[in-house]
């Protein structure tokens, strides 16, 4: 019986000023491994000699541009010298990146995880409990918003790292080991596997909408929480769907079928950052 391997995928982004080479870079990875595709954005510049519509980018007018905006088809857009550019969202969210050629069009799954790090300014140190921030507050708005709020909704986890205290450098208490923890997350994968058995999906980050209703039932006083929060936070109905998929994993993790209040509000603290600093003003 032949078995059908499916390779997640990775995102790679090269990032650098104009004239710094990363068109040069990007063809170079791409020649030497068959295996990357290359993302195509939206821009509203003209062709040059050697571009190809849908190959090297899609090339718009500025009313289309306008209307993909409205249309809130993004994950993210930019003017850069007079042009602009957008990454349409679509690709992220269905787990496919289509390549369209002149004679065929394949599609190729682009799943994967992103881990991401951030300072909460540029000099590092926005609200730490000793040390005094020397940026400006629009010196630290305009780093905030280098990643702009719609890619940060996108983010299921958001976690706040503060200051390690001496005494919990120099204290002897230890915390779970990393033996059991991998235990705990073995164990709720394969409860994961078993449930999505029919379903033909593996895990909880795999949950459609439909499925997503069918599996994600909180208990009253988790619902009455998420109710809450969903009015006080002005949360969007993504991360709606995603605090409702965090809950599941930490209720498997936990040993529960059934979400409750707890997990529910475990997951809601996994979606501070956006709250804090994005829409604090």
């Amino acid at each position: 019986m032949a078995v059908k391997f499916e390779r997640t995928g990775m995102l790679l982004i090269i990032s650098g000023p104009s004239g710094t080479g990363k068109g040069t870079l990007v063809k170079k990875l791409m020649d030497s491994d068959p295996s990357f595709r290359f993302s195509c954005s939206v821009t509203t510049r003209k062709p040059r000699d050697n571009e190809i519509e849908g190959v090297h980018y899609h090339f718009v007018t500025e009313e289309a541009f306008d209307r993909l905006v409205s249309e809130n088809a993004f994950l993210e857009h930019a003017t850069v010298h007079g042009h602009r550019y957008g990454t349409l969202r679509q690709p992220v969210e269905d787990g496919k990146v289509t390549v369209s050629r002149a004679a065929a069009t394949v599609t190729y799954p682009s799943r994967f995880i992103l881990l991401a790090a951030m300072n909460p300014c540029r000099c590092g140190y926005f609200g730490h409990p000793t040390r005094a921030c020397t940026c400006t507050p629009s010196a630290i708005e305009t780093y905030r918003r280098r990643v702009s709020g719609p890619l940060l909704d996108r983010i299921d986890l958001h976690v706040e790292v503060g200051p390690v205290q001496y005494s919990e450098l120099a204290g002897s208490e230890k915390g779970e080991c990393s033996a059991d923890i991998r235990k705990r997350v073995i164990a709720a994968r394969a409860v994961q596997t078993a449930r999505y058995a029919r379903d033909g999906i593996r895990c909880n980050g795999e949950l459609s909408g439909q499925l997503l209703r069918k599996y994600c039932q909180p208990d009253a006083a988790a619902a009455a929480l998420l109710q809450t929060a969903f009015d006080r936070l002005g949360l969007s109905a993504r991360a709606y769907d995603r605090i409702l998929k965090v809950s599941r994993t930490i209720a498997d993790l936990a040993g529960c079928e059934q979400i409750g209040a707890a997990h529910l509000a475990e997951a809601l603290q996994y979606r501070s950052l956006d709250r804090k600093y994005w829409y604090d003003k």
